[in-house]
């Protein structure tokens, strides 16, 4: 047993010790580091998988849009019945309106800004010609209110189809 001590004690023993504690300790740094590297890359990927949900919700979900928006019955501008021209293309202003604000969120402000700036005009005129009705407001011409309305459907439109475009790029 002595001799099993002394060889134990021995410098070869120690120097084979310390090699062997040496090595773990590099085997373990090397690991931890790709370990570290493993969680950052699968990290980027979660977040390029998670970009690529929300990009086909985004697709979907204008498409969908679209779809409902073509489906809205036309107006047809017959100037002989006025206050049927008024009521439909007051009924379709709204569900377009209804629409583009669901559509809104889903796009880029880009592709939105021109469409509001007419939105804010159609309403602004619709609440001048309200005024006028009921208040003794100055005078709005309908035509104007009219153009404008459909002015904010083709711009509706043409955002939610950009949008569209836009996404099936990427």
């Amino acid at each position: 047993m002595d001799q099993f001590l002394n060889f134990l004690s021995s410098p070869a023993v120690n120097i084979l010790s310390a090699s062997g504690v040496l090595a773990a300790f590099i085997t373990s740094v090397i690991g931890i580091v790709k370990i570290r590297m493993t969680n950052k890359r699968l990290l980027e990927v979660e977040k390029t998988r998670q970009s690529g949900e929300v990009l086909s919700f985004r697709y979907t979900k204008l498409y969908e849009l679209l779809e409902i928006f073509n489906s809205v019955p036309s107006v047809n501008y017959d100037l002989s019945d006025m206050k049927k021209l008024v009521e439909e293309s007051t009924a379709r202003y709204h569900t377009i309106e209804r629409i583009f604000e669901r559509a809104e969120p889903l796009l880029d402000g880009s592709q939105t800004s021109e469409t509001l700036k007419v939105k804010a005009q159609a309403e602004k005129l619709s609440n001048e010609m309200v005024d006028m009705l009921y208040g003794g407001g100055e005078d709005v011409s309908l035509k104007e209110l009219l153009i404008k309305r459909r002015d904010f459907d083709e711009l509706s439109k043409k955002s939610i189809s950009n949008g569209i475009q836009a996404l099936h790029k990427r």
